[in-house]
């Protein structure tokens, strides 16, 4: 009773400070809104369903019946937030894709046939969970909706530990082109990472006590450890690293402070035209042959540190020998990218906006705006025309 006492505390603990995260994500305003909004519900779901399993501890479950498998939903809803937010953070993202809707229809259907379970009386309920107490291996069993009665848990097991393995395949193939292009590895790495990595955990540790409870009837006390650490550890993220909540995600938390210092040396040093010329040159090089512009979070500083040029000398080599800002070349040279390869087989079943995420671009907005600002039209009239010409010839 102790341990159930310890794991009660704990878990209500931990939901409540995973909640009022959620409830900050939510209604903090800034350009990353979108990606919090997501990393919000997946906060709120874990939060939910280890404060609705921490009463069964207790007689709260018994008092108020009608929180027992009131979480079930979410077991499907969570782990394919989190995947969403992880693509977003990575990508840029600011609003869903064509078919994302998809990821939600577990969790719909399965609150679909749920329901005439949510509208049963208290009674029924109450005489259900005093009956699956003295039966802890029945605890899983669903016995509600169409699939098989165990089916639901292990297909929940399986929905979550295919959503965690797609979000770390997504992590380390960014985190594999970084040391190509030169690099260095951000601190949102880290963050997806560590976050993926602990829902990993609990999966397995779900996964394990589906195998061994029937040896092992007091597993299910542990299972909800691994997310009661990982709320823990996003509190703790947060407070120390709220960069995470501005999309800063792939600068140094010193970046800002940088900017400023070489905004201050640059106006105390000028390069001269011969130093322009090869600086010039050598970013046309690195651009044209290694084509970092594609990674939508590529910074002048991730530049800087990849021609080994100060920043305050890059900046001067764009806006004297370019005779444009930063972020208008590596728009410029995604655009050109766009076009050149606009026809590439693999692009064929993309839309318009999923090309530009493609070439670096973050959202639709800034895609348009830099298209419209190089080539003088919006991209549909751009390549309206060019397929008009092609078909012509």
């Amino acid at each position: 009773m102790e341990i159930n006492l310890f794991l009660f505390g704990l878990s209500i603990g931990a939901s409540l400070i995973g909640i009022l995260c959620a409830i900050l994500l939510l209604v903090f305003k800034g350009e990353n809104r979108f990606n919090n909004a997501l990393l919000a519900v997946g906060l709120w779901g874990l939060s939910y369903v280890i404060l609705t399993n921490s009463f069964t501890y207790t007689n709260i479950l018994i008092d108020n019946p009608h929180f027992f498998r009131s979480n079930f939903p979410f077991h499907y809803l969570t782990p394919a937030v989190l995947f969403l937010y992880v693509r977003g953070m990575l990508y840029g993202e600011s609003s869903f894709r064509k078919w994302d809707f998809l990821h939600f229809i577990p969790a719909v259907l399965h609150s679909m046939e749920m329901l005439p379970f949510y509208f049963k009386g208290a009674e029924y309920k109450r005489e259900l969970i005093l009956f699956l107490m003295e039966s802890p291996g029945l605890m899983a069993a669903h016995g509600q909706g169409f699939l098989p009665d165990f089916l639901h848990p292990k297909l929940k097991c399986v929905v979550g530990l295919v959503y965690t393995f797609c979000a770390l395949y997504l992590i380390f193939k960014e985190k594999r082109k970084l040391p190509v292009l030169n690099m260095p590895i951000p601190y949102a790495i880290y963050w997806l990472l560590g976050l993926m990595t602990q829902l990993l955990i609990f999966y397995v540790v779900l996964l394990s006590v589906f195998i061994f409870q029937p040896v092992m009837p007091n597993m299910r006390e542990i299972v909800d450890l691994p997310v009661v650490f990982l709320l823990l550890s996003v509190a703790i993220s947060l407070l120390f690293n709220p960069s995470i909540l501005y999309n800063k995600v792939f600068q140094d938390p010193k970046e800002d402070s940088k900017t400023e210092e070489n905004i201050d040396n640059a106006k105390k040093f000028q390069l001269n035209d011969r130093e322009l010329l090869q600086g010039k040159c050598k970013v046309e090089d690195y651009l044209t042959f290694n084509e970092p512009f594609l990674q939508a979070s590529f910074s002048i500083s991730q530049l800087s540190e990849a021609l080994d040029l100060p920043v305050h000398h890059l900046s001067q080599i764009i806006n004297r020998g370019f005779g444009m800002s930063y972020s208008d070349l590596i728009n410029q040279y995604r655009v050109e990218y766009m076009v050149s390869h606009y026809h590439q087989k693999n692009w064929e079943h993309l839309t318009l906006e999923g090309i530009a995420r493609e070439v670096g671009f973050g959202s639709r907005s800034a895609f348009i705006q830099a298209f419209k600002k190089i080539k003088g039209m919006t991209p549909s009239a751009y390549f309206n025309g060019s397929r008009s010409k092609i078909l012509n010839k």
